[in-house]
């Protein structure tokens, strides 16, 4: 039946907890990547059993790009250990340990994991960006007002803003009570982002470019260097030397916080940007394999000869 994909229960063994978790596998894939998706607000009822994180864990699983989807209960949800957690401190160590227990069961040398968060999940998955494993994050309803001052939302989500060295996607629908449109693009064009237009182009609006250079300066362009930029506090998600990658933002008109209108479009949308920003990832890593090959196959050919 369409729609529909196999996955199976288990759990997931951490150091300091165990997890609930549903997978789904395909191992004949064999180049796939992971994808890791995290629910909303545990204490208000989250699990992974929510309406918007089965529609993205659907759309990841019919897709060839991900050989592993995974999404998981937080402490205190459902099977999973411990308790749940008001502001997250347990849960966002989690999430790198999932994110490298996801890496491991992939094959091959190139193991490339995408963190998706939806509400609060996305304000965890921003903590899985300084893993090198994670090549793209998509944050979906990232929770910027209401309770944002109690949650420190906006902490969380200038870790995003700082992991410059990762492709990554904002979706927001324009009637969220949780984050006005304005302020989600006043937030995002301050940190060098930019607004796609309203289509499957996944390409800016026009004038987007040009409010994103005012904002980001010389710096939005080129190579990262050793500070942070984007967001305040530290660098720890930048990797010095690394190609500076996109913070975009993708606006559905006529969808609130809970995607009831059209969260399979929404789902669907996101994971098609993942599937270019992975081929993307895995093509410039061929490149650089062939580039640091070419000295040693032009001393052998030069040896031959």
């Amino acid at each position: 039946m369409a729609g529909v994909v196999k996955q199976r229960r288990l759990m997931i063994e951490l150091a300091s907890a165990q997890l609930e978790g549903l997978l789904f596998e395909a191992p004949e894939r064999e180049r796939g990547a992971a994808a890791v998706i995290l629910h909303p607000y545990a204490p208000l009822g989250g699990s992974m059993h929510d309406h918007m994180v089965l529609e993205l864990f659907r759309a990841a699983a019919q897709s060839r790009a991900f050989r592993l989807v995974l999404r998981y209960n937080q402490r205190g949800v459902g099977r999973s250990s411990g308790w749940k957690n008001w502001l997250g401190g347990d849960d966002q160590r989690d999430v790198l340990d999932v994110v490298e227990w996801a890496a491991a069961r992939l094959t091959g040398p190139e193991k490339h994991v995408a963190v998706i968060g939806y509400s609060w999940g996305s304000c965890l998955a921003a903590h899985g960006l300084s893993h090198p494993a994670v090549a793209a994050y998509v944050g979906v309803s990232v929770p910027l007002g209401g309770m944002a001052w109690v949650l420190q939302t906006k902490k969380h989500f200038g870790e995003v803003c700082r992991a410059i060295h990762v492709p990554r996607l904002l979706l927001l629908g324009d009637q969220d009570q949780f984050t006005g449109t304005a302020a989600m693009h006043t937030a995002v064009r301050e940190n060098g982002g930019l607004l796609l237009r309203q289509d499957d182009s996944f390409q800016p609006e026009a004038d987007a470019h040009a409010a994103a250079s005012t904002a980001a300066g010389s710096s939005s362009s080129g190579t990262i260097g050793g500070s942070g930029s984007g967001g305040s506090g530290g660098g720890g998600g930048v990797h010095p030397g690394a190609e500076r990658r996109e913070l975009l933002l993708r606006i559905f008109p006529g969808d609130d916080h809970f995607w009831m209108s059209h969260g399979n479009v929404a789902a669907a949308y996101a994971v098609r940007w993942l599937e270019a920003q992975l081929l993307a990832t895995q093509q410039q890593q061929e490149q650089q394999q062939q580039q640091a090959a070419s000295p040693v196959q032009q001393a052998a050919a030069a040896e031959g000869g």
